[in-house]
């Protein structure tokens, strides 16, 4: 999976919590910090994105601090992208045997 595929998964994952939280849907880029820029979006939409990102990528994703940094600031989204990136890359081993859900 493309970087590219990540992108559009966790821009979708966004949108689906926007619109259950009432929100209208937005467009995102990768300079967006969904804490600061979008209205209402805190650590509870972050976990609702996560597992929505569970179930678009088929993979589980422990990190519950996918959108902070190592200090625990918030991360633009193309940083984010990096690490799911990161983390859909190594739900396979060596061998190709699928490590995720």
């Amino acid at each position: 999976m493309t970087k590219s595929n990540i992108q559009t998964a966790l821009y979708a994952a966004i949108n689906i919590v926007q619109e259950l939280n009432g929100e209208n849907e937005i467009r995102p880029t990768g300079d967006l910090i969904p804490r600061y820029s979008l209205k209402n979006f805190d650590s509870l939409c972050e976990i609702n994105v996560i597992t929505e990102l569970e179930e678009l990528l088929h993979v589980e994703i422990k990190d519950n601090e996918l959108f902070t940094d190592t200090e625990h600031q918030p991360i633009p989204l193309n940083a984010v992208v990096d690490k799911l990136f990161l983390i859909y890359n190594n739900k396979e081993n060596v061998n190709g045997e699928i490590k995720g859900k």
